[in-house]
């Protein structure tokens, strides 16, 4: 895995071997950003990974809300 770094400013979150130039989120300059140790980058790897997981269970039940409204109706 790559090197991952967090904006010091907002908390954007980027992995690669160098700082992008400029936050894509907040526009903050490189220098605003520090590197991880590879313990934290790894949270920070399961946190987005869960974070994907959530979000597919919530589109699911949303279809899952529709297609009982539609049901109901």
């Amino acid at each position: 895995m790559g090197k991952m770094r967090r904006c010091e400013v907002c908390g954007y979150l980027h992995e690669g071997e160098e700082p992008p130039d400029v936050c894509p989120k907040c526009g903050a300059p490189k220098e605003k950003f520090e590197l991880l140790d590879e313990e934290e980058a790894e949270m920070m790897r399961d946190a987005l990974k869960t974070r994907e997981i959530y979000a597919a269970i919530l589109e699911r039940l949303e279809a899952v809300e529709t297609l009982a409204k539609e049901g109901i109706e």
